[in-house]
């Protein structure tokens, strides 16, 4: 994974998107959060099936319901349905990273 996504991932809490979003959990205990899903099109979530995971140096979530996974970067883009592209713009914004450093990083990795 490249540095300045690897640095949007560890900066963005996937808990603080959800709440600036007024969504709430519903259960938490210890390292994970349980939510109804939030995402597009699994709207019938009556049992929370949304997870999302504490780790030492980031979120990460499944929905046990949808079967759809990731990180911060993925939940953004199917809940607000923008590409990945704006969603790390978006992300970006107020961390000093610009979409050309993203793109010029990846393509050193490949």
């Amino acid at each position: 994974m490249s540095i300045v996504l690897d640095t949007i991932i560890k900066s963005s809490k996937i808990t603080d998107y959800l709440a600036s979003k007024n969504i709430q959990w519903s259960v938490h205990d210890g390292e994970r959060y349980r939510y109804k899903c939030p995402l597009p099109g699994h709207n019938k979530d009556n049992t929370p099936s949304f997870f999302v995971y504490d780790k030492s140096d980031r979120q990460d979530f499944y929905c046990y319901g949808c079967k759809f996974a990731g990180s911060i970067i993925q939940l953004v883009s199917a809940y607000e349905q923008i590409s990945i592209r704006d969603t790390i713009k978006k992300l970006s914004e107020g961390l000093n990273i610009k979409i050309d450093d993203v793109i010029d990083s990846l393509i050193r990795e490949i």
